[in-house]
């Protein structure tokens, strides 16, 4: 069973512009994290998706394989899967990881691919982990996730209003049929009310913009594995400054 880990990489951030070329560390983010992602022991390939000749570019002198897609894809999702369905990606199981995600652990990133291959054809497999400071709850920055102990995810957004809340961790994981089936659907008006991809596969009702329990009746249902702690995720400058500050001192003890 081949896996592989798609990075899709645009430089459209409205948070932290340029993103994935952010090289405060000598190296550009993507290149962090699609390195990272490389590091799971179940990980067959890493490839960048990217529409961005620049990011390309970067990736090309890093020595990283590159999937340079131009479409029309609301998500990275989407965009994703187009290139799966062009015959340019291929595999069995299929990692959506975010290139804010550079320092997941190996392991989590293999528990999570063990999940998915374990998994029917209707479940989609992402991280979570502990919520363990005020900051975190009151940080709109960092994803929560309403999950119960299971594992099941039964809504998200930014505020951390839920009593099951977990912080979420912008990764998916899905079968190759999941993956281009969770393409097909069009983004859903609760997904768009909280700027959040994976809403859209688990809350697709027209008319259902509110965050309330509406897995039952959901094209998709979405499993997390529970990560000992929250990896650092890179959403804005000071997210940014840290992870630069974390690698420095990294590589001077080495």
């Amino acid at each position: 069973m081949k896996v592989l880990a798609a990075i899709p990489a645009r430089l459209g951030s409205k948070r932290l512009p340029n993103k994935p070329l952010l090289d405060g560390t000598g190296l550009p983010l993507v290149v962090h994290t699609a390195r990272n992602a490389a590091r799971a022991n179940l990980v067959d390939e890493v490839v960048v998706v990217t529409d961005s000749d620049q990011v390309a570019t970067q990736c090309y002198q890093h020595g990283l394989y590159v999937v340079l897609l131009m479409c029309d894809a609301w998500c990275g999702t989407v965009r994703i899967a187009e290139a799966v369905k062009r015959g340019l990606l291929d595999a069995d199981v299929i990692l959506n990881v975010q290139c804010d995600e550079p320092c997941l652990p190996a392991s989590v990133l293999d528990e999570l691919i063990t999940l998915v291959r374990d998994g029917d054809d209707r479940t989609i497999g992402t991280i979570v982990g502990p919520l363990t400071s005020v900051s975190q709850w009151a940080d709109e920055n960092l994803v929560k996730a309403d999950c119960d102990y299971g594992g099941w995810c039964h809504h998200f957004a930014r505020s951390g209003w839920f009593t099951r809340a977990h912080g979420h961790v912008g990764v998916y994981g899905f079968k190759r049929q999941t993956l281009l089936a969770a393409a097909e659907l069009p983004q859903s008006d609760a997904s768009k009310v909280w700027s959040l991809e994976q809403i859209t596969w688990i809350c697709h009702d027209k008319n259902h913009t509110s965050p309330v329990n509406c897995v039952d009746n959901a094209p998709f249902k979405i499993r997390a594995v529970f990560a000992p702690e929250l990896p650092l995720s890179v959403n804005t400058a000071e997210d940014y400054q840290l992870f630069v500050q974390r690698y420095s001192v990294h590589e001077a003890v080495r």
